[in-house]
C-alpha cells in the first residue's frame, strides 16, 4: 500500500514562517498557538504579555488565571444542542473585556448531566457581565445552567510568573519586548536559566522564588512545582544550560 503524497501535510501541515525563531516583531505573522517544528524542537507562536520584557532562556508561563471566573462564581445559561455558542454570566466587578477569551477554553463544570464536564474552544466574545462566547464546534448535547470555568488562551500573554499559580510553558531564543509576537520553544534540547547548580540528567522544575513583589518563576531541582523536563548538560547557579524542555512536545 503506498503512502499518501500529503501525508506530512496532513500531519504537519505548511504554515507561514515569515518570522525567525531569533526574531520578535510587533506585527502578529501567524495564529497564536501555530505549531512550528524545527529539526528536533516544537515552538508555538505567542505574545507576550503587558507586564515586562523576556530574556532568552528564562521560563515563560501562562496567562494568568481570573479566579471570579471559575470556582462557582461564573455561570453557564442552559442551551440546546446544536447551538454555537454558550452565554456565561461573571459576577459583578468582574465582567469580560472583548475577546479576553478568544482561543481560550469554556468548561462545563457540573459533571453530572447536561453536559457536564465538557469543554469547548472560544472563537470570540464581546464585554460585559453576560456575555455570548462563540465556540468552534456546535454543542454535542442540551447544556443545563450552572458553574463555568474559563481558560485563557495559553500564547496570548505569556509571561515570568510571578505567583505559585503560574505553569511554565517554555523559553524565547530571542529577547522580546512587552506585548511583542515570537516563537516560544515547549520542547525539545533548549536552553534553561536555572537557580542552582545542575548535573547532567537531573530532573528540572518550575517554582516561584524571591520576596514580595519580586517573585520570579524560575526552574529548579526542586520539586515544589511543575515538571519542565531534565538537564542533558551540567551548569552553575543563574546560568542557561541546555535541557530536553518537556512541557507541549
Amino acid at each position: 500500500m503506498s503512502v499518501p503524497s500529503n501525508l506530512v501535510r496532513v500531519l504537519d501541515p505548511t504554515i507561514p514562517v515569515t518570522q525567525s525563531i531569533y526574531e520578535e516583531s510587533t506585527d502578529q505573522k501567524c495564529r497564536l498557538g501555530t505549531r512550528l517544528r524545527v529539526g528536533d524542537q516544537t515552538f508555538h507562536y505567542a505574545k507576550l504579555a503587558a507586564s515586562a520584557n523576556a530574556i532568552p532562556s528564562v521560563l515563560l508561563c501562562t496567562p494568568s488565571a481570573v479566579a471570579s471566573h471559575g470556582g462557582d462564581i461564573l455561570t453557564i445559561s442552559a442551551q440546546t444542542a446544536g447551538a454555537a455558542y454558550l452565554t456565561c454570566s461573571a459576577s459583578a466587578g468582574n465582567e469580560f473585556t472583548a475577546n479576553q477569551y478568544a482561543e481560550g477554553y469554556v468548561t462545563v463544570a457540573s459533571t453530572g448531566l447536561g453536559g457536564g464536564g465538557l469543554m469547548f474552544r472560544v472563537k470570540s466574545h464581546a464585554s460585559g457581565a453576560q456575555v455570548a462566547f462563540y465556540l468552534y464546534d456546535s454543542l454535542p448535547v442540551n447544556v443545563s445552567a450552572g458553574p463555568g470555568a474559563l481558560a485563557p488562551c495559553l500564547f496570548k500573554s505569556v509571561l515570568q510568573g510571578n505567583a505559585v499559580t503560574d505553569v511554565a510553558l517554555g523559553v524565547s531564543r530571542c529577547a522580546v519586548t512587552t506585548g511583542n509576537y515570537f516563537w516560544l520553544q515547549t520542547y525539545g534540547v533548549a536552553p534553561v536559566k536555572c537557580s542552582a547548580n545542575v548535573s547532567v540528567g537531573i530532573a528540572l522544575y518550575n517554582q516561584v522564588s524571591g520576596g514580595v513583589g519580586a517573585n520570579l518563576t524560575i526552574a529548579t531541582i526542586t520539586a515544589a512545582g511543575n515538571p519542565i523536563g531534565r538537564s542533558i548538560g551540567s551548569g552553575v547557579d543563574s546560568r542557561a544550560m541546555p535541557v530536553l524542555l518537556q512541557v507541549m512536545p
